[in-house]
């Protein structure tokens, strides 16, 4: 029997590899072809199911600082700051002060005691605060392309750098259950498909003008 992935079939392995102190392969014994393009199978299709590289982007460099009021000041659809009915409603998610990823269909392998859920999102960011309150970064999962609000964020977090230098900061985001988005399928306009139309925001906010955003990148994780 043969376990399955995205990938496809891990190709079956009839005996143990032991590592050299038990003497059962010794420094210097070489592996034969048919075992090495086994492991190689293996080792990629574990790769891909445990962490999936969804997007990345450079920038945007240097951050204007700018105050939570003069980040609402020109939105008319927004709730101000002073009576925000949320945290994820204290974000203007604004183009100059936000990135997005997607759409993307996130495996929904994570078991509940009820079914089963999407895997957790990693939000890794490349960033150099001048202090240990001057930058903070805002990372959401939503379903469909607006921006997150109470009705389409799947997952939020607030997470202040307490890094004074340059160093990678990592937001986990746990993704809500939700149900499948159904459209046509592109080869067959009879049939149906379902997929999560998911996208990954990240959102700052500096209150110093030495601060950095040097990248980003997002990951499905296990």
């Amino acid at each position: 029997m043969t376990a399955q992935g995205i990938l496809g079939e891990v190709l079956p392995q009839g005996r143990r590899l032991c590592v050299a102190s038990t003497d059962v392969w010794l420094n210097g014994d070489s592996v034969d072809a048919g075992t090495a393009m086994i492991l190689d199978s293996n080792l990629s299709q574990q790769a891909r199911e445990s962490l999936h590289h969804l997007g990345c982007a450079l920038g945007p460099g240097l951050l204007v600082s700018e105050s939570q009021t003069s980040e609402f000041q020109y939105l008319l659809d927004q709730e101000t700051p002073s009576n925000a009915a949320s945290q994820v409603r204290q974000v203007g998610w604004t183009q100059n002060r936000s990135a997005c990823f997607g759409p993307f269909d996130l495996v929904q392998d994570t078991r509940l005691t009820d079914g089963n859920t999407s895997r957790r999102v990693q939000v890794v960011v490349d960033c150099d605060a001048s202090t240990t309150s001057s930058l903070v970064l805002y990372a959401a999962v939503t379903q469909g392309p607006a921006i997150p609000t109470d009705t389409t964020f799947l997952a939020f977090a607030r997470s202040p750098v307490v890094t004074a230098s340059r160093a990678r900061h990592t937001i986990t985001l746990s993704v809500q259950p939700v149900a499948g988005i159904v459209r046509r399928a592109q080869q067959s306009p009879s049939e149906m498909t379902t997929y999560s139309d998911a996208y990954v925001w990240l959102a700052w906010r500096a209150t110093s003008n030495s601060n950095y955003i040097y990248a980003i990148d997002c990951w499905e994780v296990r």
